[in-house]
């Protein structure tokens, strides 16, 4: 690694190579090669022949397991606390605000610490 934090790369030219996957599934190839285009935009592209060489085939009932799975969303941050504090400075969050500590040895590492009560300090 340089001083600046910069990874140097030995980029070699490489022999040409072609990279084939092959696919039963033609709906499915379709449904990739268009980036995860819902079925329904298929049929639709296909009905109106807006694609040169793409069948008309039966788009219903499929499904593509990567397109479920990325539409799962996270759950939402709670509405409210488990916990609040009931006095000043019971309930204090911590943070470090220099990233490498081992470059730092012998330095006094400055913290932000925020209370509850939305008091801040920086030491």
């Amino acid at each position: 690694m340089a001083r600046n934090q910069m990874y140097k790369l030995n980029l070699r030219s490489i022999q040409e190579k072609c990279l084939q996957v092959y696919i039963e599934d033609k709906t499915l190839l379709w449904h990739l090669r268009f980036g995860h285009l819902h079925y329904g935009g298929l049929k639709e592209l296909a009905k109106k022949n807006m694609v040169h060489r793409l069948p008309n085939m039966d788009y219903e009932g499929k499904f593509c397991e990567e397109c479920v799975l990325n539409k799962h969303v996270r759950t939402s941050f709670p509405e409210k606390a488990q916990y609040w504090s009931k006095q000043p400075l019971e309930l204090i969050h911590v943070d470090q605000l220099l990233q490498n500590t081992s470059a730092v040895k012998g330095i006094s590492l400055p913290l932000s610490m925020i209370s509850h009560e939305r008091l801040g300090f920086i030491f």
